[in-house]
């Protein structure tokens, strides 16, 4: 006699987020430039660079702005985390061309989820990274 077990994962967005631009808007990248601690290099030993550099993005037709999500268990819980990144929202202005990356790692608790790591990096004629990725 054998046995078939299915699992069902149900992820539910509503309880993290509506929808993208929520992640890259205020509630999770909120005011970086003037609370966040910044570096114009990089975190040594950043736990979750190589990481969030194996998710996959997703480009516009143009090519210059590109989402990436990826649902996995990063801290062995059973529970479905997320990694979020949001490339290349370039700007033009009378004086310079800038881009900013932005990037998020949300722990699944079960009851919604928990950011545990936030990084921005922001060209503006030069680097500056904000948040977990800046050098300390």
């Amino acid at each position: 006699m054998v046995f078939t077990a299915m699992i069902f994962l149900l992820v539910r967005p509503s309880m993290v987020f509506s929808n993208s631009s929520e992640i890259s808007g205020s509630r999770v990248f909120k005011n970086y430039k003037t609370e966040w601690p910044s570096s114009d290099g990089p975190r040594a030993n950043d736990p979750y660079r190589s990481l969030l550099q194996l998710t996959p993005i997703s480009f516009n037709s143009a090519g210059n702005h590109g989402t990436g999500s990826n649902f996995v268990d990063i801290n062995g819980d059973g529970l479905v985390d997320l990694l979020y990144i949001n490339h290349g929202t370039s700007y033009f202005n009378s004086q310079n061309i800038g881009w900013v990356q932005k990037y998020a790692v949300l722990i699944n608790k079960g009851n919604g989820f928990d950011v545990i790591y936030k990084c921005v990096v922001h060209n503006d004629n030069f680097v500056q990274l904000y948040g977990d990725c800046a050098a300390q």
